[in-house]
């Protein structure tokens, strides 16, 4: 199943400027457990890295995990993020370390303005 990254207009939590770009990656989830964050200067790189052109600087290094559930739906963690983690667009982040199930067409917001979709199939 292949993933959406796409940057959009959204305003951040808090307040502050807007990003006016759209990027539109598909991503395979090819593993059961995929990473979301931004690589480190010591070489570890998450499986969505998204240190990439245009980087989000909310984007914790390691800020949640995809996992895969054995009905081949996804569940969502966030890892402690300092921005944290919200879903569909709500204003309250998840809590940290408690998984939260996903369904197809769930967005997934992380960092100021990084929106990835888990998309329908």
């Amino acid at each position: 199943m292949p993933l959406r990254r796409h940057h959009s207009v959204r305003r951040p939590r808090g307040g502050g400027y807007r990003r006016l770009v759209d990027l539109d990656r598909r991503i395979p989830l090819t593993h059961v457990l995929v990473t979301i964050g931004r690589r480190r200067s010591t070489g570890h790189t998450p499986f969505i890295d998204l240190c990439g052109d245009p980087e989000d600087p909310g984007v914790s290094h390691e800020h949640a995990i995809l996992i895969q559930q054995p009905d081949s739906t996804w569940s969502l963690i966030d890892k402690g993020s300092t921005n944290g983690t919200t879903v569909n667009g709500t204003e309250d982040p998840i809590a940290p370390y408690k998984p939260v199930p996903l369904t197809d067409g769930d967005r997934v917001h992380v960092g100021l303005w990084t929106t990835i979709t888990v998309p329908r199939n």
